[in-house]
């Protein structure tokens, strides 16, 4: 196993740890697919289904030299305890297998990366 790819375990097993914190989130699923990263979450219990990409090469560059549960803790903190904006429906392929489930995923934030695009638009 690559350290990037244990990184990017340590940084999903913080993300599900927090889910279960004091503050939870509800968290509905993960997806993975090498450095790219899907989150699928509620804000609240009877909230709409949010959904972020992450590409966790990027978010070790933005936080040089972070522990990844230092790098999940800023993402739960900055972006799933309190996501900003309304997010988009793209109404992806694969997101009823994602989230076993019908339900429409409100995408927050940037969406893809050309990578990003390769990886989870098609499939």
């Amino acid at each position: 196993m690559s350290d990037s790819t244990d990184d990017r375990d340590r940084f999903l097993h913080e993300i599900r740890k927090a889910a279960y914190s004091d503050e939870p989130f509800p968290l509905i699923a993960l997806g993975v697919d090498g450095p790219l990263m899907a989150i699928v979450y509620r804000e609240s219990a009877t909230g709409p289904l949010l959904g972020r990409f992450y590409d966790y090469a990027t978010l070790a560059r933005q936080f040089d030299g972070a522990s990844p549960e230092l790098i999940a803790d800023a993402v739960v903190v900055g972006d799933l305890l309190d996501p900003s904006g309304v997010g988009v429906s793209y109404h992806f392929p694969w997101e009823p297998e994602l989230i076993n489930s019908e339900e429409s995923i409100l995408w927050i934030g940037e969406v893809f990366t050309n990578s990003m695009m390769k990886t989870w638009g098609s499939k």
